[in-house]
């Protein structure tokens, strides 16, 4: 398993389909709350094939399936399970029920409610946490440190945002800002995306209407599947997946959809390396990645003695076939090390140590 592998967390409200939804995106029923599946990319196989390397290492993301959420339980030492539990995620998967006309307790089906509702649980474990922290961090002022008065008044502008019952993401909290509090793991502050979980008939359809809009306006990507047809399929042989799919109308699994919403709400990119007779391989990184840092997301020598970057856009490079036709066409570049990495580069790194 990739160390650096993209971390999503699966929350819900009970009975939301969460752990079907789970079972959908990484390939049928098993055991575990946790699984690596592949970021499917049909560059890398393009680049395996024409290198010939012993192995094709693709990103890699990690779909977790964490217990439904219960507001009520949200308190003490709960909370702090909770918190803990969540903390490690890259970003939050909130999975909503849009398949039942009737809710568990007995009320019409409200999608936008249930997605109100997980968004407030994240709040109120925040809450806590801020609340918490702010106790503990007044020693500090008090002997004046400097970096504690700073995270003082950071809490105290944190604060009436969550008693509002809003999330912090509202703030737009610096990078700075966000690194004072990262210690505190706190959810409202992760990125987030609604995975809107449909019945079978409307399983290519697009979800209820009013929950798209609610989500927009929230500035939430949203991806609408029906997660037992689509638990399904991945339990399938891939030769009948496609006859599957096309039965039921749909253009594409969910689970390179929801990547690719992953991707999209944490704005990574993919760059490749090739050539070697190892791999192939594909790495995440941030969008603007300099070459510098993308070097050090391979290795950390690499980014202590970065001396260039060879590079060439994977487009380039399947118009012409090699390293070598791309050098002659004069379309492989050296690049330095603020060098702004794009999506698709594939990368030689050059460095002493």
């Amino acid at each position: 398993m990739n160390a650096n592998a993209l971390q999503v967390y699966l929350i819900g409200r009970p009975l939301s389909g969460k752990t079907t939804t789970f079972h959908a995106l990484t390939g049928g029923d098993g055991e575990g709350h946790r699984r690596v599946t592949d970021v499917p990319d049909p560059r890398l196989d393009y680049l395996f094939d024409v290198f010939q390397p012993r192995r094709r290492t693709p990103a890699e993301i990690i779909f977790c399936d964490i217990f439904a959420l219960k507001a009520a339980e949200l308190t003490g030492r709960q909370a702090d399970r909770f918190t803990a539990a969540l903390g490690d995620a890259d970003m939050l998967a909130v999975v909503i029920n849009c398949f039942d006309e009737v809710a568990p307790d007995g009320r019409p089906a409200d999608p936008v409610h249930d997605l109100d509702a997980v968004v407030l649980e994240l709040v109120v474990a925040d809450l806590s946490a801020v609340e918490r922290r702010l106790e503990r961090v007044a020693k500090d002022v008090k002997r004046g440190l400097k970096e504690a008065i700073r995270e003082q008044e950071l809490l105290q502008r944190c604060l009436p945002t969550l008693e509002a019952e809003q999330p912090l993401s509202v703030l737009g909290l610096t990078a700075e800002e966000q690194r004072l509090l990262r210690s505190l793991a706190l959810l409202s502050l992760k990125p987030a995306l609604v995975l809107a979980n449909v019945g079978e008939a409307p399983a290519g359809e697009a979800p209820p209407a009013a929950l798209a809009t609610y989500a927009q306006s929230k500035g939430l990507r949203l991806v609408s599947f029906c997660a037992q047809l689509e638990a399904e399929i991945a339990g399938l042989e891939p030769t009948e997946q496609a006859a599957f799919l096309a039965d039921y109308g749909i253009a594409e699994p969910a689970t390179p959809r929801v990547i690719r919403a992953c991707y999209e709400t944490l704005d990574l990119i993919s760059f490749l390396t090739a050539g070697g007779p190892d791999e192939v391989r594909a790495w995440a990184v941030p969008r603007d990645c300099r070459a510098q840092t993308a070097a050090g997301s391979i290795h950390s020598d690499l980014e202590r003695g970065f001396i260039r970057a060879e590079t060439v856009n994977y487009e380039e490079f399947s118009q012409h076939g090699s390293f070598e036709a791309c050098r002659r066409a004069g379309v492989l570049r050296l690049e330095g090390k603020d060098y702004a990495v794009q999506d698709g580069d594939i990368i030689t790194f050059r460095f002493n140590v």
